[in-house]
């Protein structure tokens, strides 16, 4: 939570400070840009995240007739 609360305590003198009298559309926007190189960055050190397999009753694939529709993502 210290680092957290420290990193949030430099961007926020260091970038957003300047878009304070701005519209909101370059707060919104900044932030949007902070939170993909934020992901790329974790993406870069980590790699992609491993999902788990569904359970087993989550497995399943729902007919709908045109295509198949995974239970897990309906549920």
């Amino acid at each position: 939570m210290v680092i957290v609360g420290f990193a949030s305590l430099v961007l926020e003198r260091v970038l957003y400070r300047r878009f304070y009298g701005g519209g909101e559309l370059n707060q919104v926007l900044l932030t949007m840009g902070l939170i993909f190189m934020s992901v790329g960055a974790a993406t870069y050190f980590w790699g992609r995240s491993r999902s788990d397999p569904a359970a087993a009753g989550l497995a399943r694939q729902i007919d709908l007739g045109v295509r198949d529709f995974p239970v897990y993502r309906s549920f």
